[in-house]
């Protein structure tokens, strides 16, 4: 995550130097793929038993902790559970 530099207490603009403008038509093109695969999402309520390895959910974590939010507040909270089978999903959410 990128830290914000302070000067007396206001924040300073910080460049995004990666930035590429893309021509209309790529940006078209990419936005057509992306809205495609937003597509084929589905809502699952059922889980695979296979285990996910650690580094692939704090990489997935870690993504979801830039999304932007309202105001930059960021009011989400992540939780991680190894193994539900241990505690009810109730008695873990209670902690949050």
């Amino acid at each position: 995550m990128s830290r914000l530099s302070f000067n007396h207490g206001i924040p300073q603009f910080v460049s995004l130097c990666t930035f590429e403008r893309l021509p209309p038509e790529t940006m078209h093109a990419r936005a057509q793929s992306f809205y495609a695969e937003m597509q084929r999402r589905k809502t699952i309520r059922d889980f695979s038993s296979e285990a996910v390895p650690r580094e692939v959910i704090e990489a997935c974590l870690r993504t979801a902790g830039t999304a932007p939010s309202g105001a930059n507040h960021q009011p989400w909270h992540f939780c991680m559970v190894p193994n539900i089978r241990k505690k009810p999903l109730a008695d873990i959410a209670s902690f949050l």
